[in-house]
């Protein structure tokens, strides 16, 4: 369940958060992705970026976990979850201010990148099951849902 301050603010979803819809062998995972990603749709919160969007279809197709889904697959489900939320592309201010990111924040360039799209959105919260649990970046909380 979102706390209070989650309940108000735009909030960024890593790949990795989206990916557990598929996956049958972690169903605690995949009811809590789907609780989360159910109540930032609805409250018209969740971000995403063509980063997400980009690494979600690589994953997604390949042999992963418990799942591999076609491309005709993936295009449906992420052509209906872009309809439902906010996605930020990739520019060339982007890419800058994750490599500002990289060497302020000790990133890695790809997290830097997911931190530099939430923050042009202007979303509070990252929840990522990669990166730092509660770690807090220039105002942006890193959540791992599966941990709060």
């Amino acid at each position: 369940m979102l706390s209070d301050r989650e309940n108000n603010e735009k909030a960024f979803v890593d790949t990795n958060i989206l990916l557990y819809a598929f996956d049958k062998d972690v169903p605690d995972k995949r009811g809590l992705e789907d609780t989360l990603i159910s109540s930032l749709l609805s409250a018209n919160q969740m971000v995403l970026s063509s980063q997400v969007l980009n690494e979600f279809f690589w994953t997604a197709t390949r042999p992963y976990k418990s799942f591999t889904l076609l491309p005709e697959e993936v295009h449906l489900h992420l052509t209906r979850l872009t309809s439902l939320c906010s996605v930020v592309s990739l520019t060339p201010h982007l890419t800058f201010e994750a490599i500002t990111a990289v060497k302020k924040h000790k990133l890695s360039f790809w997290d830097a990148l997911i931190w530099a799209a939430a923050k042009i959105s202007g979303s509070r919260i990252i929840y990522s099951e990669d990166m730092n649990h509660n770690q807090e970046i220039e105002g942006i909380i890193i959540k791992n849902p599966f941990l709060v």
